[in-house]
């Protein structure tokens, strides 16, 4: 056995909060305290970090007119941007595209099915990812999260 081996083991477990000596608690506060403070100057940073920069803090609302899905894509336009599909009466599906057409199809993609209704909303090429990222999160689409599909 090494050295280091050795040495782990003669070393005691910490003590819990009730062994601990006045002394032992203040400086353990202290320590985390301090780093709170860190984490907060950090994510203060972060946050200042995404004001300055060019973020698009606004977002419509989840479009609610929409069409119904065929084999052709013929209603829905050949641009980038971000489409929900909607089963019954409510939202399955939120997903990206660099041109909506190809991608919103039956036939094409998994979540899309004969029957379904279809929105989106215009993105820039390089927003797409976030705006996705936001419209799942904000809509929660129970497709986007693996769950079993609902039956209509």
């Amino acid at each position: 056995m090494c050295r280091q081996c050795e040495d782990i083991g003669r070393y005691p477990t910490p003590p819990t909060w009730d062994e601990r000596t006045g002394s032992d608690r203040l400086y353990w506060l202290k320590r985390e305290i301090g780093k709170l403070e860190r984490d907060y100057a950090s994510l203060q940073h972060s946050y200042l970090t995404a004001v300055q920069s060019d973020w698009k803090w606004d977002y419509p609302f989840i479009p609610t007119q929409t069409v119904s899905v065929t084999r052709m894509g013929i209603e829905i336009p050949s641009q980038p941007g971000v489409y929900f599909v909607w089963r019954g009466e409510g939202l399955a599906y939120v997903g990206e595209s660099k041109c909506l057409r190809n991608r919103c199809r039956i036939g094409v993609h998994e979540h899309i099915e004969d029957g379904d209704r279809l929105s989106w909303l215009l993105v820039p090429e390089k927003d797409l990812l976030v705006t996705e990222a936001f419209y799942i999160g904000i809509g929660r689409p129970w497709a986007n999260f693996g769950t079993k599909r609902r039956k209509r």
